[in-house]
């Protein structure tokens, strides 16, 4: 720009164009740099960010909802095209608007050498051409003219210097909030909720914290690990949640806390391993025990807390979607088959989600068996909804805890290695 109003300055100086010594040309010639650097910049600034929008609210004729009952609904402020094949990231674009903002400023010694041997040059020319009063007149105001187009260049030169150095300066040390841009061209076949301890197991492994996702929440909790890990196992393209987001952190958000799997469908995943820590209640399973899902009872999602409530995302078409076959049959019978191959017992049973945090009492599971619940936990329907509201084929697992444990987050870290392996296997048998 600076350049620019330079080279504007050197015409105004010919005779020949006179007319651009106007301040009219300079002003406007800063406004069309002003909005152009505008638009860019909101342009290249947007990344993907949940965005609160209006929260829905049930009708007033519509009773069974407590006084002042409202459901946050979220969208996601970008593309698919943003997320998948980012034109230019944050930090690449930051530091060269920063240099282009620098380099006027740098070359302000030559650029006031150029301006002052121009004014010089003017000047006799004043001096040999004016002829006359009026002439002189017209020469002065020009000159005068002249000087206001020197002036604006020398303080936007002197503005936009320091602002070049904190933008190159913020360009290197501000970590990008795109995925794409900081883990590159990953691909993802198949994505794992729940079993954190695959994620050791991981090769190739790139770990992405939940702190530099923009839009991603953050645990209270200070010793929770919260990334996502992407990297391959058994053969597969994989990215594995470490760090669940937990509903009831999050105010029963259970749109929010199933955010993972819908951005790990965007980026490619087509298949999800989700598991959960669960309690018998049918006398059928005991401690230690891996159960295969069938089929799950989503009380939340009952009472009116389903994760697709509000959703009008056109990406994903309708929230009325069928679940009646939310867990893939062929998954389900190919994890049996690699069981069967390894000499191991699984069983497929009906999980059941209830709100919690709290337990449930002896009357509830007595109310939940006779519904036909083999086990029941606080987790994972609203993730296994969400997925098939995205297309994503689910294969799920629960692991069987004692009814008084009271550590589910951790029931996962008593897996063995064998268990572990079972796993690895079965996603080396899954065709993509």
């Amino acid at each position: 720009m600076a350049l620019t109003r330079c080279l504007i300055i050197k015409n105004a100086l010919n005779p020949k164009f006179e007319f651009f010594s106007k301040p009219l040309y300079a002003l406007l010639s800063m406004f069309i740099a002003f909005v152009l650097s505008t638009i860019l910049t909101i342009l290249f600034w947007s990344r993907y960010e949940l965005v609160e929008v209006k929260a829905w609210t049930p009708p007033l004729d519509c009773t069974g909802f407590p006084p002042g009952y409202t459901v946050p609904r979220y969208k996601s402020s970008m593309d698919d095209a943003w997320l998948l094949k980012p034109m230019l990231s944050l930090q690449i674009f930051s530091v060269i608007d920063g240099l282009i903002k620098i380099i006027p400023t740098l070359m302000f010694p030559i650029l006031t050498i150029i301006l002052v041997r121009e004014l010089k040059k003017a000047a006799a020319s004043r001096r040999n051409a004016s002829v006359g009063s009026e002439k002189h007149e017209e020469n002065s105001k020009s000159h005068q003219a002249t000087k206001l187009v020197i002036l604006m260049t020398i303080t936007y030169m002197a503005a936009e210097g320091p602002l070049g150095i904190i933008y190159v300066v913020q360009g290197f040390v501000t970590q990008p909030p795109g995925i794409v841009s900081q883990i590159g061209e990953q691909p993802v076949d198949i994505m794992i909720i729940g079993c954190e301890p695959l994620a050791d197991m991981i090769q190739n492994s790139k770990t992405l914290p939940y702190s530099q996702i923009r839009g991603f929440p953050e645990s209270k909790i200070n010793d929770k690990n919260e990334n996502l890990i992407f990297g391959e196992l058994g053969g597969k393209n994989v990215v594995c949640v470490q760090g669940r987001l937990d509903k009831n952190e999050h105010n029963m958000d259970l749109a929010l806390c199933a955010l993972p799997v819908r951005v790990m469908q965007l980026l490619g995943a087509k298949i999800m391993i989700v598991s959960n820590a669960a309690v018998s209640i049918n006398g059928k399973h005991k401690r230690g025990d891996l159960m295969v899902i069938k089929d799950h009872i989503f009380l939340p999602g009952l009472a009116g807390w389903s994760p697709l409530n509000g959703c009008g995302d056109e990406r994903y078409g309708s929230p009325f979607v069928p679940v009646h076959d939310a867990y893939d049959k062929e998954l389900r019978k190919l994890a049996i088959e690699v069981a069967r191959e390894n000499n191991r017992s699984l069983q497929e049973g009906i999980f059941t989600m209830t709100g919690g945090p709290q337990l449930e009492t002896t009357a509830e599971l007595r109310l939940l068996r006779k519904f036909g619940a083999d086990v029941v936990g606080t987790s994972t329907c609203h993730e296994v909804t969400v997925a098939r509201h995205c297309g994503v084929k689910v294969l799920g697992f629960a692991w069987i805890v004692d009814s008084d444990s009271d550590d589910a987050l951790d029931a996962f870290k008593q897996f063995g290695h064998e268990e572990l392996e079972f796993f690895v296997e079965i996603i080396k048998e899954i065709k993509i």
